[in-house]
């Protein structure tokens, strides 16, 4: 069996889906750009990949990010939902009901996943196959790279690697003219203006606020260890072209 066939018969299990060992579940339906498009909140939404992707694109468009998209029910994904939460008037559960997904879903109505044809540039690179896990070794290289084309548009599209596999079972993400499905966030900087930026070290958020106080955009954040911990206090930035916001980090770091 080649290396080629066997990534194809894992990338399809993958795309099925594993039965549960417990017959009284039914089995996971295949996880599909429509199942995204028509997921609706309803019982086992905890376990529902199609229905927490579908509101982690939401989020991201709305400026709550939930870190990488990858349809898991994770720690920033919850923070990122509580952030809307407290936003819109909700209670900050974290946790996705019926109210949360309403106010998300009028946010938006652009469709959750797009198709996207590979160009000659995504594959170009330069690439580097194997980046070092030692930060020390990882400093060395010329230059910290995408390892290849599939880690280079998971990035571009906020998804995870594996979702983006999981997606497009079989493509080949080396050739220029693929057409593949991806999370339809945007492409595009915001231009609001940021008159202060929150940065709260026990929760590891960073949020940032107008001139109003309105909370424009919301971030997962990694914070320094308790052996090279961040500054606390409140901090002005200079250098920065007509406006000079305020950083307030506070809290204290903990370890993960």
């Amino acid at each position: 069996m080649t290396i080629r066939l066997l990534g194809l018969l894992v990338c399809a299990a993958l795309c099925i889906g594993a039965t549960p060992h417990h017959s009284r579940h039914a089995p996971r339906q295949p996880l599909t750009a429509a199942a995204i498009e028509q997921a609706q909140i309803g019982q086992g939404q905890k376990d529902n990949t199609a229905l927490i992707i579908k509101a982690e694109v939401l989020l991201d468009r709305a400026g709550f990010s939930p870190g990488v998209i990858d349809g898991r029910d994770g720690d920033n994904y919850r923070k990122a939902v509580a952030a809307f939460q407290r936003e819109s008037g909700l209670d900050s559960t974290g946790m996705l009901d019926g109210d949360t997904f309403n106010a998300l879903a009028a946010t938006s109505d652009a469709p959750i996943t797009a198709e996207y044809p590979i160009t000659d540039a995504d594959v170009k690179g330069p690439f580097t196959k194997n980046i070092p896990a030692n930060f020390e070794a990882m400093a060395k290289l010329p230059a910290l790279d995408y390892s290849g084309p599939r880690d280079q548009l998971a990035e571009r599209f906020h998804m995870s690697e594996a979702l983006l596999a999981t997606l497009n079972c079989g493509a080949d993400f080396a050739r220029a003219g693929m057409r593949i499905v991806v999370t339809n966030v945007p492409q595009k900087p915001r231009h609001t203006r940021v008159a202060k930026v929150v940065i709260d070290k026990s929760a590891r958020t960073l949020s940032a606020f107008d001139a109003d106080g309105n909370l424009v955009a919301f971030y997962p954040a990694s914070i320094g260890s308790p052996e090279k911990p961040a500054p606390s206090g409140e901090f002005k930035v200079k250098g920065v072209a007509h406006t000079r916001p305020i950083i307030t980090t506070r809290g204290s770091a903990s370890k993960a």
